[in-house]
Protein backbone atom coordinates (compact mmCIF):
# COMPACT_ATOMS: atom_id res chain seq x y z
CA UNK A 1 0.00 0.00 0.00
CA UNK A 2 2.73 2.43 -0.89
CA UNK A 3 1.76 5.94 -1.93
CA UNK A 4 4.02 8.12 -4.03
CA UNK A 5 3.99 11.81 -5.00
CA UNK A 6 3.54 11.09 -8.67
CA UNK A 7 0.32 9.38 -9.66
CA UNK A 8 0.49 9.52 -13.45
CA UNK A 9 2.38 6.83 -15.33
CA UNK A 10 4.81 7.87 -18.03
CA UNK A 11 4.71 6.41 -21.52
CA UNK A 12 8.11 4.83 -20.83
CA UNK A 13 6.72 2.96 -17.83
CA UNK A 14 3.72 1.84 -19.86
CA UNK A 15 6.08 0.53 -22.54
CA UNK A 16 8.10 -1.38 -19.94
CA UNK A 17 4.89 -2.87 -18.54
CA UNK A 18 3.96 -4.12 -21.98
CA UNK A 19 7.45 -5.56 -22.47
CA UNK A 20 7.33 -7.26 -19.07
CA UNK A 21 4.11 -9.10 -19.95
CA UNK A 22 5.86 -10.69 -22.94
CA UNK A 23 9.09 -11.50 -21.14
CA UNK A 24 9.44 -15.02 -19.67
CA UNK A 25 10.86 -13.67 -16.39
CA UNK A 26 10.27 -10.32 -14.65
CA UNK A 27 12.37 -7.36 -15.73
CA UNK A 28 13.08 -6.42 -12.11
CA UNK A 29 14.72 -8.23 -9.21
CA UNK A 30 15.04 -7.38 -5.54
CA UNK A 31 18.08 -8.90 -3.87
CA UNK A 32 18.16 -9.27 -0.10
CA UNK A 33 21.89 -9.34 0.53
CA UNK A 34 21.49 -9.96 4.25
CA UNK A 35 18.84 -10.18 6.94
CA UNK A 36 21.21 -8.55 9.44
CA UNK A 37 20.40 -5.01 10.48
CA UNK A 38 22.01 -2.36 12.66
CA UNK A 39 18.65 -1.01 13.83
CA UNK A 40 15.81 -2.50 15.84
CA UNK A 41 12.81 -0.72 14.33
CA UNK A 42 9.72 -1.44 16.38
CA UNK A 43 7.53 -2.23 13.35
CA UNK A 44 9.95 -4.54 11.49
CA UNK A 45 8.33 -7.68 10.07
CA UNK A 46 11.55 -9.70 10.00
CA UNK A 47 12.10 -12.31 12.68
CA UNK A 48 15.31 -14.04 11.64
CA UNK A 49 18.28 -11.64 11.64
CA UNK A 50 21.01 -14.17 10.84
CA UNK A 51 21.12 -17.15 8.50
CA UNK A 52 23.27 -18.27 5.59
CA UNK A 53 24.62 -15.60 3.21
CA UNK A 54 26.33 -16.13 -0.12
CA UNK A 55 30.02 -15.37 -0.53
CA UNK A 56 31.09 -12.55 -2.84
CA UNK A 57 31.81 -14.78 -5.84
CA UNK A 58 28.51 -16.60 -5.37
CA UNK A 59 26.67 -13.28 -5.43
CA UNK A 60 28.48 -12.34 -8.61
CA UNK A 61 27.28 -15.60 -10.18
CA UNK A 62 23.72 -14.76 -9.09
CA UNK A 63 24.00 -11.30 -10.66
CA UNK A 64 25.27 -12.79 -13.92
CA UNK A 65 22.39 -15.25 -14.00
CA UNK A 66 19.88 -12.46 -13.44
CA UNK A 67 21.46 -10.47 -16.26
CA UNK A 68 21.53 -13.50 -18.56
CA UNK A 69 17.79 -13.96 -17.97
CA UNK A 70 17.11 -10.41 -19.14
CA UNK A 71 16.53 -8.69 -15.79
CA UNK A 72 17.08 -4.95 -16.23
CA UNK A 73 16.29 -3.39 -12.85
CA UNK A 74 18.00 -4.45 -9.64
CA UNK A 75 17.25 -3.37 -6.07
CA UNK A 76 19.68 -4.12 -3.24
CA UNK A 77 18.02 -4.40 0.15
CA UNK A 78 18.32 -6.08 3.54
CA UNK A 79 18.23 -6.09 6.52
CA UNK A 80 20.77 -3.39 5.97
CA UNK A 81 22.70 -4.14 2.75
CA UNK A 82 25.71 -2.02 3.74
CA UNK A 83 26.49 -4.47 6.53
CA UNK A 84 28.01 -6.57 3.75
CA UNK A 85 31.68 -5.62 3.50
CA UNK A 86 31.56 -6.37 -0.21
CA UNK A 87 28.53 -4.15 -0.82
CA UNK A 88 30.31 -1.57 -2.99
CA UNK A 89 32.04 -4.35 -4.92
CA UNK A 90 28.68 -5.97 -5.67
CA UNK A 91 27.21 -2.65 -6.77
CA UNK A 92 30.10 -2.17 -9.18
CA UNK A 93 29.64 -5.70 -10.50
CA UNK A 94 25.95 -5.02 -11.06
CA UNK A 95 26.68 -1.83 -12.98
CA UNK A 96 29.24 -3.68 -15.11
CA UNK A 97 26.36 -6.00 -16.02
CA UNK A 98 24.30 -2.94 -17.06
CA UNK A 99 21.65 -3.13 -14.34
CA UNK A 100 19.74 -0.01 -13.36
CA UNK A 101 20.27 -0.05 -9.60
CA UNK A 102 18.28 1.06 -6.58
CA UNK A 103 19.49 0.75 -3.01
CA UNK A 104 17.26 0.57 0.08
CA UNK A 105 19.13 1.57 3.24
CA UNK A 106 18.83 3.30 6.59
CA UNK A 107 21.93 5.29 5.64
CA UNK A 108 23.83 4.80 8.89
CA UNK A 109 26.80 3.18 7.15
CA UNK A 110 26.82 5.47 4.12
CA UNK A 111 29.98 7.40 4.88
CA UNK A 112 31.60 9.77 2.39
CA UNK A 113 33.55 7.01 0.63
CA UNK A 114 30.47 4.83 0.21
CA UNK A 115 28.38 7.77 -1.04
CA UNK A 116 31.01 8.64 -3.64
CA UNK A 117 31.26 5.00 -4.72
CA UNK A 118 27.50 4.76 -5.31
CA UNK A 119 27.49 8.04 -7.21
CA UNK A 120 30.45 6.91 -9.33
CA UNK A 121 28.58 3.70 -10.13
CA UNK A 122 25.64 5.81 -11.40
CA UNK A 123 23.15 4.22 -9.01
CA UNK A 124 19.68 5.21 -10.18
CA UNK A 125 18.08 5.81 -6.77
CA UNK A 126 18.80 5.49 -3.07
CA UNK A 127 15.78 4.96 -0.81
CA UNK A 128 16.25 5.95 2.83
CA UNK A 129 14.07 4.70 5.68
CA UNK A 130 12.85 7.97 7.19
CA UNK A 131 10.08 8.17 9.77
CA UNK A 132 9.68 11.81 10.83
CA UNK A 133 11.21 15.24 10.54
CA UNK A 134 11.28 15.29 14.36
CA UNK A 135 14.59 13.60 15.33
CA UNK A 136 13.23 12.30 18.64
CA UNK A 137 10.24 10.66 16.95
CA UNK A 138 12.35 9.10 14.20
CA UNK A 139 14.80 7.74 16.77
CA UNK A 140 11.93 6.33 18.83
CA UNK A 141 10.86 4.26 15.80
CA UNK A 142 14.37 2.99 15.06
CA UNK A 143 15.35 2.43 18.67
CA UNK A 144 18.68 4.23 18.21
CA UNK A 145 19.46 7.73 19.44
CA UNK A 146 21.13 9.82 16.76
CA UNK A 147 19.91 7.69 13.85
CA UNK A 148 17.87 10.58 12.39
CA UNK A 149 20.94 12.79 12.07
CA UNK A 150 23.00 10.06 10.41
CA UNK A 151 20.26 9.09 7.96
CA UNK A 152 19.63 12.70 6.99
CA UNK A 153 23.33 13.46 6.54
CA UNK A 154 23.73 10.49 4.19
CA UNK A 155 20.60 11.40 2.22
CA UNK A 156 21.79 14.97 1.76
CA UNK A 157 25.24 13.82 0.70
CA UNK A 158 23.79 11.47 -1.94
CA UNK A 159 21.59 14.26 -3.26
CA UNK A 160 24.57 16.64 -3.43
CA UNK A 161 26.40 14.01 -5.50
CA UNK A 162 23.56 14.04 -8.01
CA UNK A 163 21.85 10.76 -7.03
CA UNK A 164 18.06 10.63 -6.89
CA UNK A 165 17.01 10.31 -3.22
CA UNK A 166 13.68 9.06 -1.94
CA UNK A 167 12.55 9.23 1.69
CA UNK A 168 10.55 6.08 2.37
CA UNK A 169 8.26 6.54 5.35
CA UNK A 170 6.37 3.66 7.00
CA UNK A 171 3.54 5.67 8.54
CA UNK A 172 2.56 4.83 12.11
CA UNK A 173 -0.10 6.08 14.49
CA UNK A 174 2.21 8.39 16.43
CA UNK A 175 4.08 9.68 13.36
CA UNK A 176 0.99 10.29 11.23
CA UNK A 177 0.42 13.93 12.15
CA UNK A 178 3.88 14.73 10.79
CA UNK A 179 3.50 13.26 7.31
CA UNK A 180 2.72 16.67 5.82
CA UNK A 181 5.97 17.97 7.28
CA UNK A 182 7.82 15.09 5.58
CA UNK A 183 6.35 16.15 2.23
CA UNK A 184 7.39 19.77 2.68
CA UNK A 185 10.81 18.78 3.98
CA UNK A 186 11.44 16.48 1.01
CA UNK A 187 10.39 19.15 -1.44
CA UNK A 188 12.67 21.72 0.19
CA UNK A 189 15.59 19.26 0.11
CA UNK A 190 15.07 18.29 -3.54
CA UNK A 191 14.13 14.72 -2.63
CA UNK A 192 11.15 12.51 -3.38
CA UNK A 193 8.99 10.85 -0.77
CA UNK A 194 6.85 7.78 -0.34
CA UNK A 195 4.45 6.66 2.38
CA UNK A 196 3.50 3.12 3.32
CA UNK A 197 0.65 2.83 5.85
CA UNK A 198 0.56 -0.98 5.62
CA UNK A 199 2.43 -2.12 8.75
CA UNK A 200 2.69 -5.91 8.46
CA UNK A 201 2.71 -8.47 11.23
CA UNK A 202 5.94 -10.39 11.63
CA UNK A 203 6.79 -13.35 9.45
CA UNK A 204 5.84 -15.81 12.20
CA UNK A 205 2.48 -14.12 12.80
CA UNK A 206 3.50 -12.08 15.85
CA UNK A 207 1.10 -9.12 15.93
CA UNK A 208 3.29 -6.69 17.88
CA UNK A 209 4.05 -4.44 14.83
CA UNK A 210 0.29 -4.03 14.27
CA UNK A 211 0.12 -2.01 17.51
CA UNK A 212 1.62 0.87 15.49
CA UNK A 213 -0.87 0.83 12.61
CA UNK A 214 -2.86 3.90 11.68
CA UNK A 215 -6.31 4.30 13.18
CA UNK A 216 -9.26 4.13 10.73
CA UNK A 217 -9.69 7.90 10.78
CA UNK A 218 -6.02 8.45 10.02
CA UNK A 219 -6.18 6.07 7.05
CA UNK A 220 -9.21 7.89 5.69
CA UNK A 221 -7.46 11.26 5.99
CA UNK A 222 -4.41 9.85 4.21
CA UNK A 223 -6.38 8.53 1.24
CA UNK A 224 -8.32 11.77 0.99
CA UNK A 225 -5.16 13.90 0.76
CA UNK A 226 -4.95 15.31 -2.80
CA UNK A 227 -1.15 15.57 -2.57
CA UNK A 228 -0.88 11.79 -2.72
CA UNK A 229 -2.54 11.34 -6.13
CA UNK A 230 -4.31 8.21 -4.89
CA UNK A 231 -6.92 6.58 -7.14
CA UNK A 232 -10.18 6.41 -5.18
CA UNK A 233 -12.67 5.72 -7.96
CA UNK A 234 -14.64 2.50 -7.58
CA UNK A 235 -13.25 -0.15 -9.95
CA UNK A 236 -15.63 -2.11 -12.16
CA UNK A 237 -16.20 -5.22 -10.04
CA UNK A 238 -17.12 -7.48 -12.96
CA UNK A 239 -13.82 -6.73 -14.67
CA UNK A 240 -11.91 -6.94 -11.40
CA UNK A 241 -13.26 -10.40 -10.57
CA UNK A 242 -11.65 -11.71 -13.76
CA UNK A 243 -8.30 -10.02 -13.05
CA UNK A 244 -5.45 -11.39 -10.96
CA UNK A 245 -5.16 -10.21 -7.37
CA UNK A 246 -1.50 -9.23 -7.53
CA UNK A 247 1.45 -9.29 -9.92
CA UNK A 248 3.34 -12.07 -8.19
CA UNK A 249 5.27 -13.99 -10.83
CA UNK A 250 5.24 -11.00 -13.16
CA UNK A 251 6.44 -7.87 -11.39
CA UNK A 252 9.65 -8.93 -9.69
CA UNK A 253 12.02 -11.76 -8.79
CA UNK A 254 13.02 -11.89 -5.12
CA UNK A 255 16.37 -13.38 -4.12
CA UNK A 256 17.18 -14.45 -0.55
CA UNK A 257 20.57 -14.02 1.17
CA UNK A 258 21.37 -17.69 0.46
CA UNK A 259 20.49 -17.41 -3.24
CA UNK A 260 17.00 -18.91 -2.97
CA UNK A 261 14.40 -17.47 -5.34
CA UNK A 262 11.12 -16.44 -3.70
CA UNK A 263 7.81 -15.43 -5.35
CA UNK A 264 8.21 -12.09 -3.53
CA UNK A 265 9.89 -10.68 -0.43
CA UNK A 266 6.84 -11.50 1.69
CA UNK A 267 6.17 -15.07 0.52
CA UNK A 268 9.37 -16.77 1.62
CA UNK A 269 8.77 -20.03 -0.24
CA UNK A 270 11.88 -21.26 -2.12
CA UNK A 271 11.29 -22.01 -5.78
CA UNK A 272 14.93 -22.87 -6.48
CA UNK A 273 18.42 -21.48 -5.93
CA UNK A 274 20.35 -19.24 -8.31
CA UNK A 275 23.72 -20.67 -7.32
CA UNK A 276 22.48 -24.07 -8.44
CA UNK A 277 20.32 -23.19 -11.47
CA UNK A 278 19.75 -20.41 -14.03
CA UNK A 279 16.72 -18.21 -13.37
CA UNK A 280 14.79 -19.44 -16.42
CA UNK A 281 14.96 -23.02 -15.19
CA UNK A 282 13.62 -21.96 -11.79
CA UNK A 283 10.97 -19.49 -12.93
CA UNK A 284 9.54 -20.49 -16.28
CA UNK A 285 6.90 -23.19 -15.96
CA UNK A 286 7.21 -23.44 -12.18
CA UNK A 287 3.85 -24.97 -11.16
CA UNK A 288 3.70 -23.41 -7.68
CA UNK A 289 4.50 -19.96 -9.02
CA UNK A 290 2.00 -20.37 -11.84
CA UNK A 291 -0.79 -21.26 -9.44
CA UNK A 292 -0.01 -18.22 -7.30
CA UNK A 293 0.16 -15.93 -10.32
CA UNK A 294 -3.24 -16.92 -11.68
CA UNK A 295 -5.25 -16.35 -8.48
CA UNK A 296 -8.10 -14.05 -9.49
CA UNK A 297 -10.45 -12.09 -7.28
CA UNK A 298 -13.17 -14.57 -8.20
CA UNK A 299 -11.06 -17.29 -6.53
CA UNK A 300 -11.40 -15.63 -3.11
CA UNK A 301 -14.63 -17.10 -1.70
CA UNK A 302 -15.23 -14.50 1.00
CA UNK A 303 -13.86 -11.50 -0.86
CA UNK A 304 -15.53 -11.83 -4.28
CA UNK A 305 -18.93 -10.72 -2.98
CA UNK A 306 -17.67 -7.96 -0.72
CA UNK A 307 -19.17 -4.50 -1.17
CA UNK A 308 -15.65 -3.06 -0.83
CA UNK A 309 -14.17 -5.18 -3.62
CA UNK A 310 -13.84 -2.21 -5.94
CA UNK A 311 -11.63 -0.40 -3.42
CA UNK A 312 -9.53 -3.37 -2.33
CA UNK A 313 -5.80 -3.88 -2.85
CA UNK A 314 -4.78 -7.19 -1.32
CA UNK A 315 -1.53 -9.04 -0.53
CA UNK A 316 -1.59 -12.85 -0.33
CA UNK A 317 1.26 -12.84 2.20
CA UNK A 318 -0.52 -10.45 4.57
CA UNK A 319 -3.62 -12.64 4.53
CA UNK A 320 -1.50 -15.72 5.20
CA UNK A 321 0.72 -14.37 7.96
CA UNK A 322 -1.87 -12.40 9.90
CA UNK A 323 -5.13 -14.20 9.24
CA UNK A 324 -3.89 -17.70 8.50
CA UNK A 325 -5.44 -18.11 5.06
CA UNK A 326 -3.76 -17.22 1.79
CA UNK A 327 -7.15 -17.06 0.04
CA UNK A 328 -9.11 -15.49 2.87
CA UNK A 329 -9.81 -11.92 3.95
CA UNK A 330 -6.88 -9.79 5.08
CA UNK A 331 -7.68 -7.39 7.88
CA UNK A 332 -4.95 -5.04 6.61
CA UNK A 333 -6.56 -4.92 3.15
CA UNK A 334 -10.06 -4.61 4.61
CA UNK A 335 -9.08 -1.61 6.71
CA UNK A 336 -7.49 0.12 3.72
CA UNK A 337 -10.50 -0.62 1.48
CA UNK A 338 -12.88 0.87 4.04
CA UNK A 339 -10.70 3.99 4.28
CA UNK A 340 -10.56 4.38 0.50
CA UNK A 341 -14.32 4.00 0.23
CA UNK A 342 -14.98 6.57 2.93
CA UNK A 343 -12.45 8.98 1.45
CA UNK A 344 -14.35 8.65 -1.83
CA UNK A 345 -17.63 9.33 -0.07
CA UNK A 346 -18.89 5.76 -0.26
CA UNK A 347 -19.29 4.61 3.34
CA UNK A 348 -19.65 0.83 3.76
CA UNK A 349 -22.79 -0.28 5.58
CA UNK A 350 -21.36 -3.24 7.42
CA UNK A 351 -19.36 -3.06 10.64
CA UNK A 352 -15.58 -2.70 10.56
CA UNK A 353 -14.93 -6.27 11.67
CA UNK A 354 -17.33 -8.07 9.34
CA UNK A 355 -15.69 -10.62 7.08
CA UNK A 356 -12.32 -10.65 8.80
CA UNK A 357 -10.63 -13.94 9.59
CA UNK A 358 -10.95 -14.87 13.28
CA UNK A 359 -7.65 -14.66 15.13
CA UNK A 360 -5.57 -17.80 14.72
CA UNK A 361 -7.99 -19.57 12.38
CA UNK A 362 -6.86 -21.02 9.05
CA UNK A 363 -9.61 -22.10 6.71
CA UNK A 364 -7.32 -23.23 3.87
CA UNK A 365 -10.00 -22.55 1.30
CA UNK A 366 -9.75 -24.08 -2.19
CA UNK A 367 -10.00 -22.24 -5.48
CA UNK A 368 -13.46 -21.64 -6.87
CA UNK A 369 -14.42 -24.14 -9.55
CA UNK A 370 -12.66 -27.12 -7.98
CA UNK A 371 -9.09 -26.10 -8.88
CA UNK A 372 -6.17 -27.45 -6.88
CA UNK A 373 -6.16 -26.29 -3.28
CA UNK A 374 -3.61 -23.53 -2.87
CA UNK A 375 -3.58 -22.39 0.73
CA UNK A 376 -2.38 -25.70 2.09
CA UNK A 377 0.68 -25.60 -0.16
CA UNK A 378 2.12 -22.56 1.58
CA UNK A 379 3.34 -22.45 5.14
CA UNK A 380 0.69 -21.26 7.57
CA UNK A 381 2.79 -20.18 10.50
CA UNK A 382 1.04 -20.21 13.89
CA UNK A 383 0.26 -16.81 15.31
CA UNK A 384 2.28 -16.24 18.45
CA UNK A 385 1.89 -13.74 21.21
CA UNK A 386 4.62 -11.67 22.76
CA UNK A 387 5.29 -12.23 26.44
CA UNK A 388 2.70 -10.29 28.36
CA UNK A 389 0.46 -9.86 25.30
CA UNK A 390 -3.04 -11.25 25.71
Amino acid sequence: MTTVPYGARSSALAMLDALAKKHPVPLAAIVQLTRRCNLGCRHCFQVERAGVELATEEWKLVLRRLADAGVLFLTFTGGEPLLRRDFVELVREARALAFAIKVKTNGLLLDEAACKALAAAAVMEVHFSFYATDPALHDRVTGLAGSHAKTLAAARHMRELGVHVLLNCALQADTFDGYGAVIEFARAEGMDWSFDPGIQVQEDGCTRPADHRLAPGQLERLYADPRLSLPLALEDTGKKLRSTVCRVGEAMVAVAPNGDVWPCLSLLEPLGNLVESPLERIWVGNPRLARLARICWADLPECRGCELLGFCVRCHANALHEDGDLLGPSRLACAAARARARAAGVGPERSDDAGLAPEGESRRLPFAGGATEMAGEFTVRPRRQEEGQR
